[in-house]
């Protein structure tokens, strides 16, 4: 993936979300640009297996073979499987950005936003998944998302991030790279 996909990931947040960069004098409109932040509790855990599927996760113990009922951490194809779920959970809710177990919520006018909320919150009930409480943030004019710091002005890296690269020690010997 490398930067690429990074910058590719930038460019599509400031077209989602229409983020137009504010001078610093500008006032944003208050209330206009608030965000939700979701977090899913055990991500991969709360796909179910269909029986022809738990053939493919079978592990063997001293005790015999078991299957697993739900989508385990470790299969190669689980973070794959896991974005398409959701992203066909929540595809036709405007303004919704999901990258595996974080879903950042936006729109265009308060009303906009809360009932995009609304919306995702009910999808992911229908589909019995369960949020962590602790790492959600409603109504935010901030929120940090994969690395970066969002808010009504626009999206800029988060500041500890840009510092431990620019502060890591240069590499002595190959095996440092």
């Amino acid at each position: 993936m490398g930067r690429d996909w990074l910058h590719k990931l930038q460019l599509n947040w400031k077209s989602i979300f229409r983020i137009e960069q504010l001078s610093h004098n500008q006032e944003p409109e208050k209330d206009k640009e608030l965000q939700d932040l979701l977090h899913l509790s055990k991500a991969y855990q709360q796909i179910v297996l269909d029986e022809e599927s738990r053939k493919y996760v079978t592990i063997n113990t001293h005790k015999g073979l078991y299957q697993y009922n739900r989508l385990p951490f470790g299969v190669s194809s689980a973070p794959g499987i896991f974005q398409r779920t959701m992203e066909h959970l929540l595809q036709e809710i405007p303004r919704v950005v999901v990258r595996v177990d974080d879903i950042l919520i936006t729109g265009s006018s308060k009303s906009e936003h809360l009932n995009n909320l609304e919306t995702v919150l009910g999808k992911i009930q229908e589909a019995g998944m369960k949020l962590k409480q602790d790492k959600c943030v409603f109504l935010a004019h901030e929120v940090v998302y994969l690395g970066h710091r969002i808010d009504q002005y626009g999206i800029y890296p988060v500041e500890s991030k840009v510092k431990a690269i620019t502060e890591a020690p240069e590499p002595k010997n190959i095996t440092g790279v």
